[in-house]
């Protein structure tokens, strides 16, 4: 699975099965998440945005490129319990720390807030194939009245994980740059373990080389 930007969605190819996306996605005014797969992203996003009714706007937090979306769905749910679908999921601060964690890899960029108006001018830059999804937007959000003017986010990078940063803080009671330390090591693991076994076997062949030059110091 490759990781991509989450501010590129609006350029992103639809793409044939068994490809596709894997989005993670958060609505800033309810405060949940979604993981959920698509051809296209930016026709995928459209639709949420017609759907959603409070101010704030969705948050993109990660998208991946995979060759095969069964295979990946698949690998997901075996390592970190991950079911993709279409409902909007409660985190508490235990499962925000997993998806952290996780191959999603919600770290890999910054991401991405995007609100009525900005996906609409993101819709003028795209092909005509996808203005009928724009109006649609359009006519959803001009049922508010002709002067509403959804208001900006508070604090998108306070809200990055979710819930509030310092909920997490509260909840796990470690320096913070143990807990990056963690998190790095984490992701080392579960990203790439080949470069964490061929680490592991340098080390030992060091301390093998060191104990064998110096054998009578210890």
């Amino acid at each position: 699975m490759n990781s991509l930007p989450p501010k590129g969605y609006a350029s992103l190819p639809k793409l044939d099965a068994p490809a596709g996306y894997i989005c993670v996605l958060r609505d800033i005014d309810r405060d949940v998440y979604r993981i959920d797969v698509t051809d296209h992203p930016a026709a995928y996003v459209d639709t949420l945005l017609a759907k959603t009714t409070g101010a704030y706007g969705i948050e993109l937090l990660s998208i991946l490129e995979t060759d095969d979306i069964a295979a990946s769905e698949m690998r997901l749910y075996e390592r970190h319990h991950a079911a993709l679908g279409d409902s909007w999921l409660e985190l508490d601060a235990y499962q925000l720390l997993a998806l952290r964690k996780s191959e999603l890899r919600i770290l890999d960029y910054n991401s991405h807030y995007i609100s009525q108006r900005q996906s609409a001018a993101a819709a003028t830059e795209r092909p005509a194939g996808g203005m009928a999804r724009s109006r649609e937007r359009n006519a959803a959000g001009q049922s508010r009245g002709a002067d509403f003017k959804a208001p900006s986010p508070l604090g998108l990078d306070y809200h990055r994980y979710g819930q509030r940063r310092q909920r997490l803080e509260d909840a796990y009671e470690a320096d913070s740059w143990r807990q990056a330390l963690s998190d790095k090591f984490d992701d080392l693991l579960h990203n790439h373990p080949g470069l964490v076994i061929a680490f592991t076997l340098l080390l030992m062949l060091l301390i093998l080389i060191h104990f064998w030059r110096h054998p009578y110091l210890y």
